[in-house]
């Protein structure tokens, strides 16, 4: 399925606004220049910028007469089809095994069978997913102090 850029526009706009008006509730925390809001008031802005510069590209190229979805040929040729079903069920396998397995072997392990998929080399797979998996588990663990499960590497990992 193909949407098109000017129904992702509109969708990413309307979807910033609503976060920007959902986190207007917030409480503010005293004594610190930002709140429980900031991180999410930056993800709205964003999703309104970038939709309003999608749509802006769809008005420059003319292209408002595309169809608003479509469903190319990849559903017809089935890798495409599996790919999609892939990722689907790596979100589940993430649900159910997250927390026994660890967010850095499965999340490794996933991305490696994804790229695999997409026809990249084993070297360029293995070592993309572990670089990509431990990037990440820097970033929400160290910098934004959001634990992610380590599962097996309990006593291993930093």
């Amino acid at each position: 399925m193909r949407v098109s850029d000017s129904l992702l526009g509109v969708l990413a706009v309307l979807f910033g606004a609503a976060i920007l008006w959902h986190i207007r509730g917030f409480p503010e925390v005293p004594g610190h220049y930002y709140g429980p809001s900031f991180f999410p008031g930056i993800v709205g802005w964003g999703f309104i910028l970038f939709g309003a510069l999608l749509l802006v590209r769809v008005g420059r190229e003319a292209r408002w007469h595309e169809k608003l979805v479509s469903f190319p040929a990849w559903r017809a040729n089935g890798r495409g089809t599996v790919a999609a079903v892939g990722v689907l069920l790596a979100i589940q396998g993430f649900s159910y095994f997250g927390d026994s397995i660890g967010f850095q072997l499965l999340s490794a392990a996933i991305m490696a069978a994804l790229f695999r998929w997409s026809g990249r080399s084993w070297i360029f797979s293995i070592s993309l997913a572990i670089a990509i998996a431990v990037v990440l588990d820097a970033l929400f663990s160290k910098l934004l102090s959001v634990p992610l499960p380590t599962g097996l590497l309990t006593n291993y990992w930093w």
